[in-house]
């Protein structure tokens, strides 16, 4: 569908699309139904009248409310702005629009992961279109925690652009709790607090953001409960995104097509995807190729397995420290080609394998690292591909939660004939590392896939980057 100039909403003054086919169309701000006639559209019969939302989507109505104001980030310090014991992070979250999956409704379930950065920054929710509507963000919540005694946004890009906030109930109705006009507040990420008082029972958040002020995305990084009383130690635990069938039935499409590789838009402003400032402080232990005893086919037919295999291989696993490894001038994934599963379409999603590390050294379930949908499953895959053909010496795998897990590397260059790299057992750790596949002659290489089984290490086996080290 595409919008139709000059045509609008006559409930919320949203924008409208003109239907594909026929003459209904629905409001993707306030989800009604309205009848296209010609350049009008009209109501359609049986629709409740105007309501608090319809008001709210046509920007500030003109009225302050609620108790509330913005903190930068030097002044979250000093508030616990990561909020351990009483914080109450997003379960889901719904949106008037998303610019994709990496910028999607659900980037805002579980704790801040962009923030205190500020920028066009992947992992926080932005609209479809840098130029829109009003446009809103709606965050859920599980049940049974204490009643919350105030309400974090935390504005990411275009901060100062929430001019409104919301209870929503049940029945679908709205309160509003907060609302201040839309004033941009500079480069600074911003939490917007609003004070409930007295402390009550919140569900469901509704945040209101305009989308006209510069030159950027207004964008969300998450929308926090503060309890007035310690969580039960069941909700402590970080919600985290399930589902992604999306990325194994793209790896069966490239399989049947022969195709050369999925390439994904990244936007600017958003993580890179070469480069890196991470580095090696040298040592480990290093263990020749040697083969895995009495493994089951580690892959489903999607990807075809090694026919044929390099000698010579050796694996080391080594403590990171600032500056050798940008030395080294690593190249890091691009593109992901497939795998057997993940854990979100944003958040530990194979996306977050691209680019240079970003959680590394810091070890821990962290949503910008690939996660597989299940932990203890046994065999898993992911497969990358790098921005060009690289004469490489070695392959490194940034592994930042519950190492140990590696089985299996394989040269993708040619997906109808992979080539096994390396297939052996690395120890288990509790810290994150570099592990580096020291290569017996270079090779050129556009692609590869990394297989893990998750069986060897308990928990999430959790990668953060993959690049290859050039002659």
């Amino acid at each position: 569908m595409v919008q139709a100039k000059g045509l609008s909403c006559d409930y919320c003054g949203a924008p409208l699309a003109v239907p594909a086919s026929g003459n209904v169309v629905q409001c993707t701000y306030c989800e009604r139904q309205l009848v296209v006639e010609g350049h009008q559209a009209r109501r359609t019969a049986a629709i409740p009248a105007a309501s608090v939302t319809d008001s709210l989507l046509r920007g500030y109505t003109g009225q302050d409310r609620g108790r509330g104001r913005r903190y930068g980030v030097a002044e979250m310090r000093s508030r616990d702005w990561r909020c351990e014991r009483y914080g109450l992070w997003p379960a889901s979250g719904r949106a008037s629009s998303q610019y994709g999956s990496m910028w999607g409704a659900n980037a805002i379930v579980g704790p801040p992961r962009v923030y205190p950065r500020c920028g066009d920054i992947r992992g926080a929710w932005a609209p479809g279109t840098r130029e829109s509507h009003t446009e809103w963000i709606e965050a859920l919540y599980a049940p049974g925690a204490p009643p919350a005694r105030a309400i974090r946004v935390f504005e990411t890009c275009m901060p100062g652009a929430t001019y409104a906030v919301a209870l929503r109930h049940g029945s679908g109705e709205e309160e509003l709790i907060w609302q201040r006009p839309a004033a941009l507040t500079g480069n600074e990420a911003q939490v917007l607090e609003i004070e409930l008082s007295p402390p009550r029972t919140v569900g469901m958040v509704r945040a209101y953001v305009s989308n006209t002020l510069g030159n950027s995305w207004s964008e969300i990084d998450t929308i926090g409960l503060v309890a007035a009383a310690p969580l039960p130690l069941h909700l402590r635990q970080a919600p985290r995104r399930s589902g992604c069938a999306v990325w194994v039935l793209a790896a069966v499409v490239l399989a049947a097509t022969g195709a050369g590789g999925l390439v994904f838009a990244i936007r600017a402003g958003g993580r890179s995807t070469v480069g890196g400032d991470r580095a090696y402080a040298g040592g480990g232990t290093a263990v020749p190729n040697v083969p895995l005893q009495g493994a089951a086919s580690p892959l489903d037919p999607v990807l075809r397995e090694p026919t044929r295999k390099v000698a010579g291989t050796v694996v080391r696993w080594e403590a990171p420290s600032p500056g050798a490894l940008k030395a080294l001038r690593p190249v890091w994934a691009s593109a992901v080609i497939g795998f057997s599963s993940c854990y979100g379409d944003a958040s530990w999603s194979g996306e977050q394998a691209l680019g240079a590390p970003d959680v590394y050294p810091q070890h821990g379930d962290v949503a910008q690292a690939w996660a597989t949908r299940e932990r203890d499953q046994g065999w898993e895959w992911i497969a990358v591909r790098f921005p060009k053909p690289v004469a490489t010496r070695a392959i490194l795998l940034v592994e930042t939660f519950n190492p140990g897990a590696l089985a299996r590397v394989d040269d993708l260059t040619d997906q109808q004939r992979p080539v096994e790299l390396w297939k052996g057992e690395t120890p288990g750790s509790t810290q994150s590392r570099v592990v580096r596949l020291e290569l017996a002659e270079p090779r050129d290489m556009s692609a590869i896939r990394v297989v893990l089984d998750t069986h060897r290490q308990a928990g999430w086996n959790e990668i953060d980057a993959i690049g290859l080290v050039p002659r």
